[in-house]
C-alpha cells in the first residue's frame, strides 16, 4: 500500500492474454501474487482469449496501443515492439522482464542454425549473419535476417528503467549484450503451491510438457525413451507445432505403443496419469525452465539436461537427475533409473517440493514491491 492507503497500481504488458504457454501462465500467476499483496493489477495484451478465464485475473484491461499514465510500475513481458516499449517508457516507470533470448539473438534461439550448438557470444551482425545468413519470417518466406529491426528493438529494451530475469544465467547474457548491470535484477518466477500428484494406475509415465519445437527437445526425449527397457510410458503434452520433428523418431519399432500425445492443458500433470517423473530435454539454453519447477512443486522429480538456467533449480541426485547437455544415453539412463525405482523417485519428488519453497508467490510480490518502493 502507499499514499495513505492507496493501492499500488501495476500494469502487465504482453503479446497474448490467454492460457497458451509458459509466459502467459507466468503473467497470470504474477497478477495473482501481486493482487494477494494488495496491489491493483491491470493487463494490456495484443490478443486475448474469449472464455478461458485469463482476464478475470486482472482488475482491468488497457487497450494495447494506449499508454496511460498513473501506474506505479509497468511490467513488460513479451513485448518486443519498439513503439510499445517506448510508449510505456515515456509515461511510466518500467520493468522489462526478459523470459527468452528475444533481445540477445535475432533468431531468438541462441543456438547455431546448422550445427545446433549453443551460442554464448553477444549479438553482432557479422557472426550472427555467419550463423544464419537466411531466416524464415512470420510469413514463412526465407530472407536476410532483419538486423536493423532487431537493433531498434534492442535499443528500446535498453531504455527501460529496470530489467529483470529469472536466473543469473540470463542476467549475465543481458549484461553481455549491453544492458546496464546496475539496472539488472534477479526475480525468480512465482510458483504457486500445489497438491502432490498421487500415484495412479497402469504403467508409470515419463512426461514432457512444452512446445513441440526443436529447441525444447521433445525428439531427444523420445530418442532416449526408445533406449529405456524398464516398463513405462512416454507422454508428450504440448501444442503440436512441429510434429515432423517427431515423425522420424516415432517410425522406429522401439516406441511402438509406448508413446501418448496430449494437447496443451493448463493442468498437464493431472492429464498424464501415474506420473513417475518429468523430463526436461531442452537443446537450447533455457532462460529458467518453469515447467520443471512446476513439476517439482507437485512432488515430481525431474530428469533433464543441465543447460542455461536449469542448473539453478535442478540438483543432481537431490530433486532429480541432471545430465550433460545433449547426452541422450545419459537421459535414457536417468529415465530408466526412476522408472525402475519408485522409492527413489518419491524421495527426489519430496526434496523437489521443499526446494521450490524459494519460488513462493509472496516472495515474488515482495521483490516487485521492493523495486516500487526503491
Amino acid at each position: 500500500m502507499r499514499n495513505g492507503g492507496d493501492a499500488v497500481r501495476i500494469c502487465q504488458v504482453s503479446e497474448k492474454g490467454c492460457f497458451c504457454g509458459g509466459i502467459e501462465r507466468f503473467v497470470f500467476d504474477a497478477s495473482a501474487a501481486l493482487r494477494a499483496a494488495g496491489c491493483e493489477v491491470y493487463g494490456s495484451f495484443r490478443t486475448t482469449g474469449n472464455a478461458d478465464g485469463f482476464a478475470a485475473g486482472f482488475d482491468g484491461l488497457v487497450p494495447w496501443v494506449e499508454f496511460p499514465e498513473g501506474f506505479d510500475l509497468v511490467i513488460l513481458h513479451r513485448a518486443a515492439d519498439p513503439a510499445v516499449l517506448d510508449g510505456w517508457n515515456r509515461k511510466n516507470r518500467t520493468l522489462l522482464y526478459v523470459h527468452d533470448h528475444d533481445f540477445c539473438c535475432p533468431r531468438r534461439h541462441k543456438y547455431t542454425l546448422l550445427r545446433r550448438r549453443n551460442c554464448r557470444k553477444p549479438y553482432g551482425r557479422l557472426h550472427c549473419f555467419c550463423c544464419a545468413p537466411v531466416v524464415k519470417g512470420e510469413s514463412g518466406r526465407w530472407g536476410v535476417p532483419p538486423f536493423a529491426a532487431f537493433e531498434r528493438t534492442l535499443a528500446a529494451a535498453r531504455r527501460c528503467g529496470m530489467v529483470a530475469a529469472a536466473s543469473d544465467f540470463m542476467l549475465e547474457e543481458l549484461a553481455m549484450n549491453g544492458f546496464d548491470p546496475l539496472l539488472l535484477h534477479k526475480i525468480p518466477p512465482p510458483c504457486p503451491g500445489a497438491d502432490p500428484v498421487p500415484p495412479g494406475e497402469g504403467e508409470p509415465a515419463a512426461v514432457f510438457v512444452g512446445q513441440i519445437l526443436r529447441g525444447k527437445g521433445a525428439d531427444l526425449f523420445l530418442r532416449a525413451f526408445a533406449r529405456v527397457r524398464q516398463p513405462g510410458r512416454a507422454v508428450v503434452i504440448g501444442r503440436n507445432r512441429d510434429r515432423k520433428l517427431l515423425d522420424a523418431v516415432m517410425a522406429g519399432p522401439d516406441l511402438r505403443g509406448r508413446v501418448e500425445f496430449v494437447d496443451f492443458d493448463p493442468e498437464p500433470w493431472k492429464r498424464a496419469g501415474n506420473v513417475r517423473l518429468a523430463v526436461f530435454p531442452s537443446r537450447w539454453q533455457e532462460p529458467f525452465g518453469l515447467a520443471g519447477v512446476e513439476a517439482m512443486a507437485r512432488g515430481i522429480p525431474v530428469v533433464g539436461f543441465a543447460v542455461g538456467g536449469v542448473t539453478e533449480w535442478l540438483e543432481d541426485g537431490v530433486n532429480g537427475i541432471a545430465v550433460p547437455p545433449g547426452d541422450v544415453d545419459g537421459l535414457a539412463a536417468g529415465i530408466g533409473r526412476l522408472l525402475a525405482d519408485p522409492a527413489l523417485a518419491a524421495k527426489m519428488g519430496e526434496a523437489g517440493r521443499r526446494s521450490v519453497e524459494r519460488f513462493r508467490p509472496e516472495l515474488f510480490a515482495e521483490r516487485i514491491l521492493k523495486l516500487v518502493r526503491d
